[in-house]
């Protein structure tokens, strides 16, 4: 591995912790079997809402997924062509 993948690894290891956490949580309060109340961490409801605290995984992995893509491309192009 040269300089330029070791940048871009550290870069994308960054993004993806920083995806993950900076994508608001949500809380889920279940009334019955059918019945629930989603709360997001932006609403002013949040505080004062009950229930599991969860983050949104489908928004999350579709990111990531596209910064591990963009990131592989990159760690290929960028290669030693030398060998």
């Amino acid at each position: 591995m040269n300089t330029k993948q070791i940048i871009i690894l550290a870069g994308t290891l960054i993004v993806i912790v920083g995806v993950t956490f900076l994508i608001p949580q949500y809380k889920i309060q279940y009334i019955n079997a059918k019945s629930y109340i989603i709360t997001e961490r932006s609403s002013p409801l949040y505080e004062r809402s009950r229930g599991q605290v969860r983050r949104h995984w489908n928004r999350i992995l579709p990111i990531n997924g596209g910064i591990l893509v963009v990131s592989g491309i990159l760690c290929f192009c960028l290669r030693d062509k030398r060998r």
